[in-house]
């Protein structure tokens, strides 16, 4: 939806006899002009942070706004029996409202259930782009029509730059490049929840399985990362999650520790209820000296699991701090306020 603001960058020059079709021209383009500030402020405050449930009102406020547009634009009279950019108007403008009040209204929901998986994550992103399309799409036809009507009625369109179209211009490079990092980022971050949920349980089999796959896709993403360009000269988030994916490779080869020291306990739990069940007198020799000797086997494997663990939620808390610390200063300032 990036384009709602683009009938704001056409200006005009008339021929002598022009005047009332220009008025016409500018009764539509004043149509849009409402819609496109509402909109980038709608876009910027969920760039900058807020859910889009947080700023439902924005969207809601925006859906009204169409609303008033479409109501405007039934009762507009053809121009000298043309009605052609009446109709253009009226379908771009109901296609506008059905990407916001439907697709839009998918987005809201789709947050609700993103942090679950990186299915539903790239599913919401996706979700977002297809309603951008949609709203693009119609908006070129929508000009299309508008400058057929223009170069009809004798008048010159001079395209040019204005403010408002450039901040919709970067704010979706900024979220192009932001989203697909952060798929990288939110890929390898779901897969070591999966990994520590599994260690919690003590799940070998499931340690083994998203250590493996964590391991994959930090260094996937490691690849990836090699060959990304800075955005406007900013590589901060590059070399964050770089840090980021390289302490992911390291947690999953360590993980071993983790796995020895669950595998001894359990170990010792099934030797220590088999030299509980004898009595002091049937106990051996060799008996007491293998319980001594799991003892220590077990006391070691746990002083190195603490170790190894509190190290690893040291790193693990200081590079998402620094990590959401750099993608907010990132879109803070990058993405268009307004």
């Amino acid at each position: 939806m990036k384009k709602l603001v683009s009938l704001l960058i056409l200006f005009f020059s008339l021929n002598s006899y022009g005047q009332e079709s220009l008025d016409y021209l500018n009764q539509v383009s004043e149509l849009q002009n409402d819609i496109s500030k509402k909109y980038l402020s709608y876009i910027s405050a969920v760039s900058h942070g807020k859910s889009a449930r947080k700023v439902e009102n924005k969207r809601i406020d925006l859906i009204n706004t169409v609303k008033i547009s479409k109501a405007k634009a039934v009762n507009m009279h053809a121009f000298k029996g043309d009605l052609s950019l009446k109709d253009a108007l009226k379908s771009y403008l109901d296609i506008v409202y059905n990407v916001l009040n439907e697709d839009y209204g998918k987005i809201v929901n789709l947050e609700e259930v993103a942090e679950q998986s990186y299915d539903a994550m790239e599913a919401l992103f996706l979700t977002q782009e297809l309603a951008e399309k949609k709203a693009n799409e119609a908006f070129e036809k929508f000009s299309g029509s508008y400058k057929v009507f223009a170069k009809n009625n004798k008048i010159n369109l001079v395209e040019s730059t204005s403010t408002l179209s450039e901040k919709l211009l970067k704010s979706s490079q900024v979220d192009k490049y932001y989203h697909s990092l952060y798929l990288l980022f939110f890929k390898s971050f779901k897969q070591e929840d999966f990994m520590i949920e599994a260690q919690n349980r003590k799940n070998i089999s499931g340690i083994e399985q998203n250590k493996n796959a964590l391991e994959k896709y930090a260094k996937q993403a490691l690849v990836v990362l090699d060959t990304t360009k800075a955005f406007m000269n900013d590589r901060s988030l590059i070399i964050v999650l770089k840090e980021l994916m390289t302490f992911y490779v390291d947690e999953a080869s360590k993980s071993k520790v983790i796995t020895d020291y669950i595998l001894k306990e359990e170990n010792f739990a099934k030797m220590s209820k088999a030299f509980n069940a004898k009595s002091t007198k049937s106990r051996t020799q060799a008996d007491v000296d293998n319980y001594n000797k799991m003892v220590n086997e077990l006391n070691a494997a746990m002083n190195d699991f603490n170790a190894v663990n509190n190290d690893f939620n040291k790193k693990r808390s200081s590079l998402t701090e620094k990590w959401n610390k750099t993608t907010s200063k990132f879109l803070d300032y990058h993405m268009p306020k307004y």
